[in-house]
């Protein structure tokens, strides 16, 4: 191949112009890694199957220049003698569309449904804005999860040829040329991506009279049996085809986005299932070769089956946080919790330390989350209420004379607040980082038992209402730590500092993540550090986008899921052979064709 492109490309420069990529492509792609992956897909029988790496050679270069119909490509290559030295033979050598979807069929490893079956009606009933399909079977994540535990790898799916020669061909390669980073501590992106069949969903009547009884009971012809009705919550439309799922990997250094693991599922299924069998079987796949050390994901994947799984694994989960989760799935996430108050109060000259009741006037309260009198001593408290105020949406008890109502907050000495989340202070302005922050104060999205209210982001929430300042983590006792943002620099002000805490240092809150691994990730969320991993995600729709508009996958005439599954991965290796070949020299590996010409 080489020394007759060579030869051509000599005696045409616009020849190296147009098919150089093409031929780079040919030049990196060694074909013996994956021979052995051939072999039990065809028989030793009869008249020998010699023309595999024709074959495959042939189908890459079809995606690279991006046809759809395998008849019109095999016309254009036999036609085009460029090409034919790309493939490795002449034009009546090469092969046929028919050998080209032999190849592909065989690959395949699972069954084919029958293509004569009743319609399935497409969902009227839209999900909310932004969400996506839910489960069907509910529970099915943990029952998943648990059986990766306890060693399941989910290697039986029907593509796990292309995954293997994909795994061989492409991935080991650009880790070899360090296009994956750092393959002992990946940031691995996780995310899947609506793939649309171009067959009918309605299908297509049968002959009743080769069909009578078929067509009596409403059963009709599908071109693609395999295909599902599934919610496109980007493009918040229904579509009928399948979910194509995939890790990806960004490098920071060279600036790629590459794919290293694909799953075709079905249209209705929902991300979260997909990723704990796409993880499970992955981390097979690649077991002493990668170690994933992060994965990111976003708010469909946010549920404790998967934290488990991945704690497991002894990977760290880096995952939008899902606020609309269910009871069942996340407890005590969907919503603030609500604080029930004790309707008695204490005796007057009580004391309490740490504790979440009421408080009489006159009482001294060190860290307790409750609501003090006038004249209280408090310190650590998130909140504190004068007599006679009026307060709603504090968990804590106020002295005699005080109205209360399930609230969060604190009044002042005389106040009247309704509804007022923390106590009133002037605005702070927010200093963390390098950064400024957003100027605004965060609402409580979980309370802990100890009455410490947490926001989304996973902070404790000051007295004021902003979030703590994050001040590292204790890997020796495995907490992280947080201080008060006054004390901490983060805020330029804060009218509640004296009575929060005595000392200069401020007042410090301890979380560990076996609390609510959701909530208090060993990451913690909202820091830099979050941002910095979480920002990585943005890889998977990158490779998304090469795959599904680049190169043209859901292109017309493709419908069916060995086809399209087979394409995705033909993509995908080109998206890789792509990064190749920028990062090669060519000019040495090809020194030794030029020096013999």
């Amino acid at each position: 191949m080489v020394p007759v492109f060579l030869a051509m490309a000599s005696e045409n420069p616009y020849i190296m112009d147009e098919y150089m990529p093409a031929f780079q492509k040919m030049f990196l792609m060694n074909l013996d890694l994956v021979w052995e992956e051939f072999l039990p897909v065809f028989s030793f029988k009869g008249r020998p199957s010699d023309k595999q790496p024709e074959i495959f050679r042939s189908l890459i270069l079809m995606a690279h220049f991006k046809f759809a119909s395998i008849d019109n490509w095999v016309k254009y290559a036999r036609s085009n003698l460029i090409i034919c030295s790309l493939i490795g033979g002449q034009p009546d050598e090469l092969p046929g569309a028919s050998t080209l979807r032999d190849f592909y069929n065989r690959l395949w490893r699972g069954t084919v449904p029958g293509h004569i079956k009743l319609a399935g009606e497409k969902p009227k009933e839209k999900p909310k804005n932004g969400d996506k399909l839910p489960p069907k079977n509910p529970g099915i994540i943990d029952k998943m999860a648990d059986k990766a535990i306890s060693g399941e790898t989910f290697s039986g799916k029907p593509e796990r040829l292309y995954q293997a020669i994909f795994m061989k061909l492409a991935v080991l390669p650009s880790a070899g040329l360090g296009l994956l980073g750092d393959t002992n501590n990946l940031i691995a992106s996780a995310d899947g991506a609506c793939v649309s069949s171009n067959a009918n969903p309605n299908g297509h009547s049968l002959n009743p009279v080769k069909y009578p009884l078929d067509v009596m009971n409403g059963y009709r012809n599908f071109a693609d049996p395999w295909a599902r009705w599934g919610w496109d919550s980007y493009h918040k439309a229904w579509f009928f085809g399948y979910t194509m799922y995939h890790l990806s990997v960004h490098n920071e250094e060279k600036k790629t986005d590459l794919p290293l693991y694909l799953q075709f599922a079905d249209g209705s299924r929902f991300d979260g299932v997909t990723l704990i069998s796409a993880i499970a079987h992955a981390q097979s796949m690649y077991k002493d070769i990668f170690c994933f050390k992060f994965l990111t994901a976003d708010s469909a994947h946010d549920n404790y089956a998967t934290y488990r799984l991945l704690a497991f694994l002894k990977i760290t989960p880096v995952i939008d946080l899902n606020k609309r989760g269910s009871n069942s799935d996340n407890p005590n996430t969907d919503a603030p919790l609500e604080i029930t108050v004790n309707s008695c109060a204490a005796s007057s000259s009580a004391k309490a330390a740490g504790a979440p009741s009421t408080v009489s006037s006159g009482a001294t309260a060190a860290g307790a989350p409750s609501a003090v009198s006038s004249g209280a001593t408090v310190a650590g408290a998130p909140s504190a209420v004068s007599s006679g105020a009026t307060v709603t949406g504090a968990p804590s008890a106020v002295s005699s004379g005080a109205t209360t109502a399930g609230a969060l907050s604190a009044a002042s000495s005389g106040a009247n607040i309704i509804g007022s989340p923390f106590k009133s202070s002037p605005v702070p302005v927010f200093t963390e980082g390098r950064r400024p922050m957003k100027n605004k104060k965060c609402d409580p999205f979980i309370i802990r038992p100890d009455g410490v209210p947490i926001s989304e982001n996973g902070k404790p929430i000051c007295p004021i209402g902003v979030e703590m300042t994050n001040w590292g983590s204790d890997k020796k006792r495995f907490r992280n730590k947080f201080r008060c943002p006054f004390a901490a620099g983060s805020i330029s002000y804060c009218s509640f500092s004296e009575e929060c805490s005595t000392s200069d240092y401020g007042k410090v809150v301890y979380i560990k993540p076996d609390d609510d691994p959701r909530l208090y990730t060993a990451v913690p969320r909202g820091s830099l550090e979050w941002g910095r991993i979480y920002n990585n995600r943005t890889a998977s729709e990158r490779v998304n986008n090469r795959i599904l508009t680049d190169y043209q996958l859901e292109r017309p005439k493709r419908y069916g899921r060995r086809k399209l599954c087979f394409f995705a991965f033909d993509n995908a290796i080109n998206i890789h052979l792509d990064a190749q070949a920028r990062f090669s020299d060519f000019n040495s590996l090809l020194l030794p064709w030029k020096g013999a010409a």
